[in-house]
């Protein structure tokens, strides 16, 4: 049997940050690896931000924060870090502006505080200004997020976009990565370290940071309640995390019994 190389999303694909990775798809996983194939999370979270129940899954390795960290075994081929005057420009204006902006980093996940809060997230509260500048010296970010319970107004829109790779999820949420940085640009460093084929490759994605991702596979599948672009890219479209589309995906294409 020809050996593959999957790349399967974390939330909204195998897990959340409320529910745990089910049973049907654990036991896909563990049947992957049984055949010989490498599976690899592929998740918009940073490394230090997958529980032990994830990292427990007989995985080949990781890439994090949606292309800025790649992790083979324990070979570390690429982390990407945002310049930190970039960061405090940002937080600044953040603050400013009233946005919740989240900083996902190599050594933890912290959000500036604003009256919002972050559901179903074990990260930590940065209290203000002085706070963040020390805490901005410290970390090393991957990637930052951002909230804001209305749509984001243009100005800061114009500011990220002028400086980041921006991923708008919906009016007020959205992802900001070094520019170049990208799913798919980390699973081809994925591809040439193991020596494979791009062709012989297998993702599963549910969202806008997996677009990319999608559209440089081998076979692409997305997530049942994936966004309509996303859904375009696929080759196939499963059930929704709920349905355990991971698993009845790959058994669509004869990978698991």
């Amino acid at each position: 049997m020809n050996k593959r190389l999957i790349f399967l999303d974390i939330d909204g694909t195998i897990a959340s940050y409320k529910s745990p990775p089910s049973p049907l798809t654990c036991g896909a996983v563990e049947q992957l690896a049984r055949d010989g194939h490498s599976v690899f999370l592929c998740t918009g979270r940073v490394l230090c931000d997958i529980p032990p129940v994830l990292r427990a899954l007989p995985i080949s390795g990781v890439i994090g924060a949606a292309g800025g960290q790649i992790l083979v075994g324990d070979v570390v081929l690429g982390e990407t870090v945002v310049p930190k005057p970039l960061v405090r420009d940002l937080g600044r204006i953040a603050s400013e502006m009233g946005y919740l902006l989240v900083f996902e980093g190599v050594q933890g996940v912290y959000y500036l505080a604003s009256s919002q809060k972050i559901p179903n997230r074990d990260y930590t509260p940065i209290a203000d200004m002085e706070e963040f500048h020390s805490v901005a010296d410290e970390l090393d970010v991957c990637k930052l997020a951002y909230f804001h319970s209305q749509p984001v107004e243009r100005r800061y829109l114009d500011y990220v976009e002028e400086r980041f790779a921006h991923i708008p999820h919906r009016p007020g949420f959205g992802e900001l990565l070094s520019r170049g940085v990208n799913k798919a640009v980390a699973i081809r460093r994925v591809v040439d370290h193991c020596g494979g084929a791009i062709e012989r490759t297998l993702a599963v994605g549910d969202s806008l940071n997996d677009l990319e991702m999608l559209q440089c596979v081998g076979t692409a599948i997305a997530m049942g309640d994936s966004p309509r672009v996303v859904k375009a890219a696929a080759d196939y479209v499963t059930g929704t995390m709920q349905e355990d589309g991971v698993y009845h995906a790959l058994r669509h294409f004869g990978l698991v019994d």
